[in-house]
């Protein structure tokens, strides 16, 4: 790819490496800057610590760029962000872009879409809601999310902005809760393809299952639901779950249910799990169980299929079309009852349909990301034009 002259992106990310807690949204950016970082020039702008903690990474300086293979990043504490720091970023590089990566982080979106606005700047801004308008996502702390979503329509709908759906699902919720007149570019968020991963296979015997649950522990994620579905699965389950505590009081019913669980259901719980880990942990267990109430994308989900590990998860994520290649159930969240069926039957399956079940995965897997595809979203998303 040729660099395009003078695109310069400059992208506010919230958490990001060498931090893993902050999820899907970490990956989603390192995924976009590594494809077209020979196109554009990056430069991000992310949180001095990981996500959930009280202090900052040690060894790497702040308030300075530091260059990466890829793109140029700043550290800087996200809760003293100033409009004197926006200032000297800003007008400094002269950017074509800015991106915000979230809809609902509030005070940052604010200050940045101010600053913008008090200095008419005429750079191009886009905003991506990381499926933070799906239903199930936007339920949650509803009065709040409501009240400032109405502000922000009401001072920051401007013509320059654009809205960065990754689904079709998602450019409804867009016009449903902003407006039926936003500008939306479609994108969608996809999975580092390139790595090489080296498949491991696992011993599976009749009668016995290894699960695995990697997310944060809240309530949107619906480990709660995941450990109740486990009072009716028969055979000796080992059910892992890998992820940091965002709700103390939602881990704490969490842990109510896991008491009271049968003797043949054991549950471990690991905490937080550097991304660089992540494949390996799901190798060592047969399916990953994730009935999660929303995902605009859910990367551990392929991250899975990479591993031909098959997946049950609800049909609130981009991947309903599973059952078709057999690679695993997409569930409504009403029918529990499925989701029962859907464990027992990974429960029992022999070792040589549990083989055919990992190729499967891995079909799905190449059958669904077109990387030259990608490629034209992402510059009918971030290359500079006039009139937007």
């Amino acid at each position: 790819m040729n660099k395009l002259e003078n695109q310069k992106i400059l992208i506010f990310v919230g958490w990001f490496l060498p931090g893993y807690k902050g999820g899907g949204p970490i990956q989603s950016i390192n995924n976009l800057v590594n494809l077209m970082h020979e196109k554009y020039d990056f430069y991000l702008i992310a949180n001095d610590r990981d996500f959930g903690d009280t202090e900052p990474y040690k060894g790497i300086e702040k308030n300075i760029w530091i260059n990466k293979s890829s793109y140029n990043i700043m550290y800087i504490n996200y809760n003293k962000i100033s409009y004197r720091l926006l200032k000297k970023l800003i007008f400094r590089e002269n950017f074509n872009t800015v991106y915000l990566n979230s809809f609902f982080s509030a005070r940052l979106n604010l200050i940045v879409l101010t600053f913008m606005r008090v200095f008419r700047l005429k750079g191009k801004i886009i905003i991506a809601p990381r499926g933070q308008f799906l239903d199930g996502a936007y339920k949650i702390k509803h009065f709040k999310k409501y009240v400032y979503k109405t502000f922000f329509r009401l001072f920051f709908c401007k013509k320059n902005l654009i809205w960065h759906s990754t689904s079709k699902i998602e450019s409804i919720s867009i016009k449903k809760i902003i407006s039926r007149k936003s500008k939306i570019i479609y994108a969608p968020n996809f999975t580092n393809l390139n790595r090489s991963i080296k498949f491991k296979s696992i011993k599976k015997r009749e009668g016995y299952l290894n699960i695995i649950f990697i997310s944060r522990i809240h309530k949107k994620k619906n480990l709660l639901m995941a450990l109740n579905t486990l009072k009716f699965v028969d055979g000796n389950v080992i059910f892992n779950i890998y992820g940091p505590i965002e709700d103390n009081d939602y881990w704490k019913s969490c842990q109510d249910v896991i008491k009271v669980l049968r003797e043949n259901i054991t549950v471990n719980y690991y905490g937080s799990i550097a991304h660089n880990n992540v494949i390996t942990v799901l190798q060592q267990n047969h399916i990953l169980f994730f009935p999660t109430f929303s995902e605009n994308y859910g990367h551990v989900i392929i991250e899975a299929l990479q591993a031909r590990r098959p997946v049950v998860i609800s049909n609130q994520t981009p991947w309903n079309d599973l059952n078709d290649f057999k690679a695993g159930y997409a569930i409504s969240l009403d029918e529990i009852d499925r989701f029962i069926q859907a464990i027992n039957y990974y429960v029992t399956m022999s070792d040589i349909d549990f083989k055919q079940v990992t190729l499967n995965c891995a079909e799905y897997v190449r059958v669904k990301f077109d990387i030259p595809q990608i490629i034209d979203f992402y510059d009918n998303l971030l290359r500079e034009r006039e009139n937007i």
